[in-house]
């Protein structure tokens, strides 16, 4: 009865979701009515619904947003939350005594140990032509950062050792180990090689938590030197040619800092995006906050991220000079933001 409950209110919430479809009985998708999904891409769809013990959960391959239907339908609609709430109460059995009292989350995977890494080899480990490795060069990652990147054949099968309920492909992939400030596997991040598909749909990046209730995942917060200036970026991979860097993997509550990371030496380069609504509203909030931000200059314009501009051939040491002198906080940096969103 409670799938059946679910499955109605899915429907009467899918006029509001851009490009819902049922792909099976117990599997939905739509772009996600959180993130937006992809701002380049008006067809990707990344926001599934997927039934696990009767109940349904959803969950964002784009934004890692995850949480329970009930959850999802009282963000979008309170009265149609309490329409579902007073439904699920008539759900009782023969005794009249309430079986469904409320959803409750995938049960919570155990931390893994560090060591589930030692299944799946270093970049370093493999051969020059493993398209792993072919990969890494092909972005210009730098050699000696070769050792901070695993590979796995079978991303689902290692993944399973983090988080045995994750629905992930069994492609290839690279996959980029997150860390705590003390050095503890909090997650990782796989990245595709080849045309890899989840459900149907290319999703280049899947981000696993080992905890679900453990917040946001940043990193290379245990490479974080706290006397140098610290560069937070959006994603992994650009963090990988900053001599101080790590990537907040989300521009949700861009102002919630780790514990242990000095805000004081806090520089945010955000992606070099003035179309990108997220990008935008994010930049604004941190200067509000009298956060310093990279305001991008006209040197970068048209590069999207720290990555496509080395691809470009503009030296990291290049680009950290770039972000130094780009760096602006208060009124200076507002005014810099209109000029850098007219471009």
């Amino acid at each position: 009865m409670a799938q059946f409950i679910d499955t109605k209110y899915i429907n009467l919430l899918s006029p509001r979701l851009e490009r819902f479809q049922w792909k099976k009985p117990n599997l939905a998708a739509c772009r996600c009515p959180i993130c937006g999904d992809s701002s380049k891409s008006k067809r990707k769809v990344r926001f599934y619904f997927y039934e696990k013990s009767g109940n349904f959960f959803v969950r964002c391959h784009n934004c890692d947003y995850s949480t329970t239907l009930g959850s999802l339908i009282r963000h979008m609609d309170g009265n149609l939350y309490r329409q579902y709430c007073f439904e699920n109460l008539k759900d009782k059995n023969d005794n009249g005594i309430f079986v469904r009292k409320e959803q409750s989350e995938p049960k919570k995977p155990t931390l893994p140990e560090n060591a589930v890494l030692d299944e799946i080899p270093k970049l370093s480990e493999l051969s020059s032509s493993h398209p792993a490795v072919e990969w890494a060069r092909s972005r210009k990652i730098p050699k000696a950062k070769f050792d901070l990147l695993h590979y796995a054949d079978n991303f689902a099968e290692w993944v399973s050792l983090i988080d045995p309920d994750a629905n992930v492909g069994d492609d290839q992939r690279v996959v980029i180990p997150i860390f705590s400030r003390t050095g503890a596997l909090t997650g990782a991040q796989g990245r595709m090689l080849g045309q890899a598909q989840a459900h149907g749909r290319e999703v280049r990046y899947i981000t696993i938590k080992a905890d679900k209730d453990g917040g946001r995942l940043w990193y290379g917060l245990e490479r974080v030197d706290p006397d140098r200036p610290l560069v937070v970026v959006e994603g992994p991979i650009d963090s990988l040619f900053l001599t101080n860097g790590v990537a907040m993997l989300g521009l949700a509550d861009p102002l919630n800092i780790p514990v242990g990371v000095p805000t004081d030496k806090i520089v945010y380069a955000l992606d070099n995006e003035p179309r990108n609504k997220q990008v935008v509203e994010a930049m604004e909030t941190l200067i509000e906050a009298g956060r310093s931000v990279c305001i991008w200059s006209a040197r970068v314009n048209g590069i999207k991220d720290i990555n496509d501009m080395v691809l470009k051939g503009i030296h990291a040491a290049e680009i950290e000079s770039i972000i130094r002198e780009c760096t602006l906080s208060g009124l200076s940096a507002k005014l810099a933001m209109k000029t850098w969103k007219r471009v």
